[in-house]
């Protein structure tokens, strides 16, 4: 038994959660389709953006903006 000299600040302690409990949204299904559709999109974007042009000083601020 710990005792405590007056003025001393006593922490509680939290419970502990067992061993293997972490709760996650992350599943490999979850995971293995976010995966799936960025690897889709960059050659969408690669075949709509192809063409070379000027960037002008409107769609640069544009683009962070969107």
């Amino acid at each position: 038994m710990m005792v405590s000299a007056p003025g001393d600040v006593v922490l509680a302690a939290l419970p502990e959660a067992p061993v293997g409990s972490l709760e996650t949204i992350g599943t490999p299904v979850l995971w293995t389709a976010t995966i799936a559709v960025v690897i889709a999109l960059l050659p969408l974007d690669f075949a709509i953006t192809r063409r070379p042009h000027a960037v002008s000083l409107r769609e640069a601020v544009g683009w962070p903006v969107f």
